[in-house]
């Protein structure tokens, strides 16, 4: 692989060698499961669910790279004592949003609220404590819970954790 970026400044040349590699692998990609296809003969939806290889992949030379590469991230990165930590964080501030929440649903945005009680279709504010029988089994307070936590940004999350349990740290 060549990258030909004269004169290029460390930014834009690292975008274009990110460019380079990615295009590189989408090649390898789609010209391995080209030749997988063709050697399976697949010539119908029930080819490929009776394929006893896999038929979608990288060729050798992309695989072993990328096994070396996730190695390297594996014993260098992932494991290192300030991704651990940050993990570790991570995890205390969502199991104890997630508990929180649960504690107290009201703590919850109004959407959120709503979707859980079952009022998203009446206007204006609900009475506490008030849940339709409509609601269905994937709307139960833990799920909606969970999935406020799951569209949550990191820096949202530690803010909202900020707020709730440092409430007199200035945001």
């Amino acid at each position: 692989m060549q990258v030909h970026t004269p004169g290029l400044s460390e930014g834009p040349l690292r975008v274009a060698v990110i460019r380079e590699l990615l295009a590189w692998q989408v090649t390898d990609l789609l010209a391995e499961t080209a030749n997988r296809l063709a050697s399976a003969g697949v010539k119908s939806v029930d080819d490929v669910r009776s394929a006893r290889q896999p038929l979608v992949g990288f060729g050798p030379e992309v695989r072993k790279l990328k096994a070396e590469l996730e190695r390297f991230l594996r014993e260098r990165v992932y494991k290192h004592h300030r991704v651990l930590r940050m993990t570790a964080n991570g995890k205390r501030i969502l199991e104890s949003l997630f508990a929180e929440y649960v504690r107290a649903p009201a703590l919850l945005p109004e959407k959120h609220l709503r979707r859980w009680t079952g009022a998203d279709a009446i206007a204006g504010p609900t009475p506490l404590g008030w849940v339709t029988a409509a609601r269905t089994r994937l709307d139960c307070l833990e799920r909606v819970v969970g999935d406020y936590l799951a569209g949550m940004t990191d820096r949202f999350a530690q803010l909202e954790y900020r707020r709730l349990f440092l409430p007199s740290i200035e945001l």
